[in-house]
């Protein structure tokens, strides 16, 4: 399922948006996003009790936003990050980001985000079976959500989360993870 869900949002990154729904020209990057996270809960059935508590996510990313609405953005990119996994060894990510931000004018200079990262992972080799791998990668999906400052006057945004990945199968785990960020506009 973490594989289709994989593919899946690799053939949605290859699509462009359509320009009907931005007034923007296509980017490479127009944004840069630091972002660290921790687990908070690790979520696994009885049957899988190993797995330490600690994650020490790094993630950097590069993105472009396109406005679909008003007050509603779309947010694309890519990333790589760098974590300890459930077997308490260092494991690295390269993936795609989508991510909907939504600002009504209500709210001023808040909004709220939610999306999905999709990549593969390297640093599960010889804790999996050899099925769940692709040679010594993991392909593997966590969603997103939380709430966005834009800072007065600047090209900065910071914000607030979680991360959230369900635990899967008899043996398998899932993560609840807060986190934070700042990402940097290049207007």
């Amino acid at each position: 399922m973490t594989a289709l869900l994989f593919c899946l949002a690799c053939l949605l990154a290859g699509v462009s948006v359509p320009r009907s729904a931005t007034a923007d020209p296509f980017r490479f990057c127009d944004q840069v996003t630091l972002e660290y996270y921790n687990r908070f809960l690790h979520i696994r059935s009885p049957a899988n009790n190993i797995g330490n508590e600690e994650a020490n996510a790094r993630q950097i990313s590069c993105s472009s936003a396109y406005t679909l609405g008003p007050d509603l953005d779309l947010v694309v990119g890519w990333g790589a990050m760098a974590f300890d996994n459930s077997f308490n060894t260092q494991a690295f990510s390269l993936g795609v980001s989508f991510e909907a931000q939504y600002r009504p004018d209500v709210l001023g200079n808040f909004g709220v985000f939610a999306g999905l990262d999709a990549g593969f992972i390297y640093g599960y080799k010889g804790h999996l079976p050899a099925r769940s791998l692709i040679g010594p990668w993991r392909a593997g999906a966590i969603s997103k959500f939380g709430v966005l400052w834009d800072v007065p006057d600047s090209a900065v945004s910071a914000f607030v989360g979680a991360r959230y990945v369900p635990a899967r199968g008899g043996a398998g785990g899932g993560i609840f993870a807060p986190g934070f960020g700042i990402t940097y506009r290049f207007d």
